[in-house]
């Protein structure tokens, strides 16, 4: 797998397997200290992984299990420390070490050594209080998806620095003011842009009751809104057809829709089968056309940095968010570094249970996505729609609700990831896993 732009090679990773296409070893073109790479990655008769050996280091990084699917050692993260279990939740880790675990009655995990966390009546995580004072606070629809993330914290200085992020489905957020848009292929995120602030796009009115947004109220602002739902719709139901509308219609109306257009033509020429995407981003185009004023710089990311943005996700094996690369044509600019088209932003290598291990750029916060789901930095824990999971213990902290794989006895092991295989399976939605490595 290589992403490169000209001469510039920003990953290039090859791979070993064994009989049972379990990855043995990865490797890549970067320095020790940068890689992702790991090799002498063994198995046991399970498929579970017992060990492996990062490319910056010498030391065997091992982890051993129970017949029934727990863990009992990681030695990456707790030395010689182990996983304690009880016979009336045998699946739910209690301890590690020195830091203890405790759940509610129906197997939720309450607090470990760094949170307490609160579940409402659907088994949903609504809160986080963190030991350092941060509270983060979700809201789920009807349908169970997450519809707001509320971050509740101040700076040492005393100066708040709390922010509240909006998603509706996985195409449209409103982040810290700002409507961000998320294209996908094949159910991976390849591009992300933010249009602009919402006060610029839509003005202050009347709050929307559902999320607590300021807009004005009429047609030609409640149109936007219509127009995105009718994308949404679009992107869920839209069948693909064949290669021969490539240069029909669509594109010609396309090419004459000035900055907005080019900035999407060229992720939807890189996937000209996928109608789909094509009536999705000629919708948005439109709404941004005839009902948006253009976007202006209001309000900063971070300093110096453009509060309208542009760029790609190259992912990995896994579809992690693995390189970010500038897609504005001309250049984006971050924390007060100017990026030229095609560029590289930022890089992001993980351990295999999903821990970051090394960020170009950390400063950036282009929200990395291990296997694609959404990393809340403040709590530490990834959402995978269904649940959330933990990377540091290599555990979800809520049982599984249904079994993955009657067949297999590892799969009635609730809090497992992935059967302890994070290599070669991945779980979109935190309930069913799949193979990603054939």
């Amino acid at each position: 797998m290589t992403t490169a732009k000209d001469l510039a090679v920003y990953s290039q990773r090859t791979f070993t397997f064994d009989s049972r296409s379990n990855i043995l070893s990865l490797a890549d073109n970067l320095s020790s200290s940068e890689s992702g790479g790991l090799s002498n990655a063994s198995y046991d008769t399970l498929n579970r992984m017992t060990s492996y050996t990062l490319a910056d280091s010498t030391a065997t990084n091992g982890h051993t299990y129970a017949d029934n699917g727990n863990i009992l050692t990681n030695s990456k993260n707790f030395g010689a420390a182990t996983y304690q279990y009880t016979s009336s939740r045998p699946h739910a880790v209690t301890q590690i070490g020195d830091q203890h675990f405790t759940y509610d009655d129906n197997g939720n995990m309450l607090t470990d050594a760094y949170r307490q966390m609160i579940y409402n009546a659907q088994n949903q995580l609504i809160q986080v209080t963190m030991t350092n004072g941060v509270i983060i606070n979700y809201d789920y629809d009807y349908t169970g998806n997450r519809v707001s993330k509320q971050v509740i914290a101040t700076d040492p200085y005393g100066a708040d620095r709390g922010y509240t992020t909006y998603y509706l489905g996985d195409a449209i957020e409103i982040d810290a003011g700002r409507l961000v848009l998320q294209l996908y292929a094949n159910n991976k995120k390849i591009v992300t842009k933010a249009i602009g602030a919402i006060t610029d796009l839509f003005g202050t009115g009347a709050a929307l009751k559902d999320h607590g947004i300021d807009m004005p109220i009429g047609f030609a602002t409640t149109a936007p809104f219509i127009m995105f739902a009718s994308a949404l719709f679009l992107m869920m139901s839209m069948r693909p057809v064949r290669r021969r509308y490539r240069h029909g219609l669509i594109d010609r109306v396309m090419r004459h829709w000035g900055d907005y257009v080019s900035t999407f033509r060229e992720t939807i020429h890189a996937f000209p089968q996928n109608y789909a995407v094509k009536l999705v981003s000629l919708v948005l185009i439109f709404a941004l056309g005839f009902s948006f004023p253009k976007p202006v710089m209001a309000g900063l990311l971070l300093p110096e940095s453009d509060a309208v943005y542009f760029y790609y996700h190259h992912g990995d094996h896994l579809g992690s968010s693995h390189v970010v690369t500038e897609g504005k044509i001309d250049g984006g600019r971050h924390a007060g570094i100017v990026y030229p088209r095609g560029s590289l932003i930022q890089r992001i290598e993980y351990y295999p249970f999903g821990e970051q291990k090394f960020v170009l750029n950390p400063n950036l916060d282009l929200k990395p996505a291990y296997t694609g789901q959404q990393f809340d930095a403040d709590s530490g824990l990834y959402y995978y729609k269904s649940r959330y999971y933990n990377p540091q213990i290599g555990r979800f902290i809520q049982p599984d609700t249904v079994i993955p794989d009657a067949g297999n006895l590892q799969g009635y092991n609730r809090y497992a990831y992935v059967n302890n295989n994070p290599l070669k399976y991945r779980g979109p939605d935190g309930a069913f896993f799949g193979d990603v490595v054939d």
